[in-house]
């Protein structure tokens, strides 16, 4: 059984890198950005993302083993970091840019009760690979609705 994983990843500018997966190609921008308008995704924003689909799929994978029919799943991600102005070393400044806290919303569109809905989250909290990691290194608050 496989008990690793890996990317190989390239920087080619001073703001971009290349993850590359298995076959699959991910473009990554720097690790944070304060221009709301910047074109790319960052490393943060990618990791976030991650979160949250690792939360809405592995929901849905619990749910489908209860047999509970889901309509949609969908996450918002919030991260804090500690001080972002560190990552700009601006003078001063104390802290590290770290990520410090995340708070997670969850809603879940379905005909089921949250209380029918419980076990399946509470098996996706528990089995999240990502979740095992950072629930035990942040801050992490978290919000399950059901929308009937």
């Amino acid at each position: 059984m496989q008990d690793r994983w890996q990317v190989r990843v390239t920087a080619h500018s001073r703001n971009e890198a290349d993850v590359f997966v298995r076959k699959h190609k991910l473009r990554v921008g720097p690790p944070i950005q304060f221009d709301s308008e910047y074109a790319g995704i960052t490393a943060l924003e990618q990791m976030l993302g991650a979160v949250g689909a690792d939360l809405c799929a592995t929901l849905m994978t619990r749910a489908r083993r209860h047999r509970l029919e889901i309509d949609g799943v969908e996450a918002v991600v919030e991260g804090r970091l500690e001080n972002p102005l560190a990552f700009l070393d601006v003078v001063g400044e104390q802290g590290t840019p770290a990520l410090r806290a995340l708070a997670i919303k969850v809603f879940v569109n379905t005909l089921h009760t949250p209380q029918e809905l419980q076990t399946a989250w509470d098996e996706a909290l528990r089995l999240s690979p990502l979740m095992g990691c950072l629930k035990d290194a942040m801050k992490v608050d978290l919000y399950f609705k059901v929308a009937v």
